[in-house]
């Protein structure tokens, strides 16, 4: 029988506290292969000795955002697999560019170009503006996936039962190839954070003594009898209506709810939750941000798609990113208020937890995580490796396309 994996989150005072305890407390067998993160405010000249004594390892990594905790702000997480249970890997699939603002100009050295894996075909239909569904679905819809981009490490595996991986922003490649190859398996990718001050990257994604500026670093778990329960939630979040069912959609835009008009819906339901009389929506993103929920049969919100604009006279309301719900989605509207501050996801009864939490750009306001138990310049998390980003989190149960959530205090987590 295969050994669960191991986890752990710890916080210090200071760097060099942090890197003192990881060396003398966190000493995994020589035959594991880790997964870790070390948030990206720990003193830069100290990152080398973090990375080399997890290299001692087979290893994967990434500079994470801090967690939220002022009296403790360094931290490092890890998971520690049996080598025989896992496979590592690298993707240089290439996501969306970045949309260009202003006037053209070639790539410095500070943004060297990256390799390219797509084909004449994929070039067209991305630059068409199509999707990365739609760049493959020639071949998906013949039955031959295999020929669809996948990272090599990924080749000729069976019994994946998930895979956790650490990505730049643009992930867009790596997770539809993902869907495309394990469309039943539970995926949990987070974003990496945003480094150009601190090691001159854009993101910092490790994988042995290699450091990449982009792609992704991964690792598919498929040794354990049985694979680990996905679990998704969101702290700090409000239902301000009750359920609809979007009537029209079309990508990011729902153009009509219950038949009605969803904008002026949205409206009528933040004047209600606000006891104040709300006409337009031009308070999104300043007061609060108002989110369309998508519900599961319990009624609980699975997707959360942040509300970005909509007009009453029209009545069409946008999401950011590129899908919205589809025609038929049970939705309601849900409502974070600036004030509400990032927790951790709440404990569970498992031993082991790999867990995505999404944070905001900037908390130094928020002291949300305490030491317990006397412990001074150290304390450790049990059971819970804890990976924050600001960049937000790429997640799927496994019966559903991956998709990113980025909303504050949102979490995703695989639990032995």
């Amino acid at each position: 029988m295969a050994v669960k994996p191991k986890a752990t989150t710890i916080l210090a005072r200071t760097s060099s506290a942090l890197l003192s305890y990881v060396r003398s407390r966190v000493v995994p067998p020589q035959t594991s292969t880790l997964l870790y993160s070390i948030s990206s405010n720990n003193d830069t000249s100290l990152f080398p000795e973090f990375i080399a004594h997890f290299n001692k390892n087979v290893a994967i990594g990434t500079l994470s955002h801090k967690l939220p905790s002022i009296s403790h702000p360094y931290s490092c997480s890890l998971t520690t697999f049996e080598s025989g249970d896992c496979t590592t890997f690298r993707s240089e699939i290439p996501g969306r560019a970045p949309i260009s603002v202003g006037r053209w100009h070639l790539p410095t050295s500070s943004n060297p170009p990256r390799k390219q894996e797509r084909t004449d075909d994929l070039e067209k239909i991305l630059n068409s503006g199509g999707s990365f569904k739609d760049a493959w679905s020639d071949k998906t819809s013949k039955g031959d996936a295999q020929n669809a981009p996948l990272p090599l490490g990924l080749r000729n595996l069976s019994n994946v039962q998930s895979v956790v991986y650490l990505s730049e922003n643009a992930h867009e490649g790596i997770s539809a190839s993902l869907d495309l190859h394990f469309p039943g398996v539970p995926k949990l990718g987070i974003i990496g954070s945003s480094t150009p001050f601190v090691t001159g990257r854009p993101f910092t994604l490790l994988q042995g003594t290699r450091a990449y500026s982009d792609g992704a670093v991964g690792i598919a778990i498929c040794g354990y009898d049985h694979g680990p329960r996905y679990h998704l939630g969101y702290e700090g979040l409000q239902r301000i209506s009750d359920p609809y069912t979007v009537t029209s959609a079309t990508q990011n835009l729902v153009h009509t709810i219950n038949g009605q008009n969803p904008a002026r819906e949205l409206i009528s339901a933040i004047s209600k939750h606000s006891s104040k009389q709300v006409d337009d929506i031009s308070i999104l993103g300043k007061e609060a941000s108002f989110y369309l929920g998508v519900l599961d049969i319990e009624g609980k919100a699975t997707k959360l798609y942040l509300i970005t604009s909509g007009g009453p006279s029209r009545g069409t309301i946008s999401m950011d990113g590129e899908e919205g719900p589809s025609v038929g989605s049970s939705i309601a509207f849900f409502h974070r208020p600036t004030e509400a501050g990032v927790h951790l996801p709440p404990p569970s009864s498992s031993r082991t937890s790999i867990e995505g939490l999404s944070t905001f750009i900037e908390d130094e306001s928020d002291t949300i995580i305490t030491p317990h138990g006397g412990f001074d310049e150290v304390f450790e998390i049990s059971g819970r490796s804890i990976i924050p980003t600001e960049n937000g989190l790429i997640t799927s149960r496994g019966n559903e396309n991956v998709w990113k959530c980025g909303v504050p205090g949102g979490w995703s987590a695989l639990r032995w």
